[in-house]
């Protein structure tokens, strides 16, 4: 069963802000996934939580590094 992670509890997983994760996905990491939950076309917004650890086990760090430097700044 695939794991899937709301953006607020993907916030509490990593212990970083909203805010830090809308930048992360400007930057398409970690990518969401959009599940469409109405008729009409609207969509949710989760994490597959196995994406997230292959992203923050990634070659990627340095740049992870930098966002947080920049939050903190």
């Amino acid at each position: 069963m695939v794991k899937l992670l709301k953006t607020s509890e993907l916030c509490e997983f990593l212990g970083v802000s909203r805010q830090c994760i809308y930048k992360w996905r400007n930057q398409e990491n970690p990518i969401p996934t959009a599940i469409n939950n109405t008729n009409g076309g609207g969509k949710l917004i989760r994490y597959k939580l196995e994406d997230v650890m292959v992203w923050l086990n990634s070659n990627g760090k340095e740049e992870r590094a930098k966002v947080l430097r920049q939050e903190e700044d």
